[in-house]
């Protein structure tokens, strides 16, 4: 008994594989894009978390004793340094620069008032 097959199961087996690794390679990339991402918020939030440490340490400077005009914190997540750029009796304006270990940096511009020590403007 000889069956008529004409070849129908191979060419749907390929296509189906075919669907299966273009999913694959879909959901990969994905994968990859979305985790870079978070990599990126995180790296993001590190930068933030290392300008609010900044500027509580400079707030204090200011509140306990005469400040250097540049200062540099190493923390755990990465380094802060700020200098004084210009400062009168109301005002202080400093540089901020920040850097985590990975290489990310910020550099920002706040302006502080010296009586309360509020900052009044943040500029990048």
């Amino acid at each position: 008994m000889k069956h008529n097959e004409q070849g129908f199961i191979l060419p749907v087996v390929l296509a189906f594989c075919a669907l299966f690794l273009l999913l694959v390679a879909q959901q990969t990339t994905y994968f990859v894009t979305k985790s870079s991402f978070y990599q990126e918020v995180e790296q993001k939030n590190r930068l933030q978390h290392l300008l609010e440490n900044a500027v509580v340490h400079v707030k204090k400077e200011i509140k306990e004793h005469n400040k250097s005009p540049s200062a540099s914190l190493v923390l755990e997540t990465g380094t802060v340094s700020y200098e004084v750029v210009s400062e009168d009796e109301q005002m202080i304006i400093l540089k901020i620069k920040c850097q985590t270990l990975q290489g990310r940096a910020l550099t920002e511009t706040a302006y502080i008032q010296k009586k309360d020590q509020h900052i009044v403007k943040w500029t990048d």
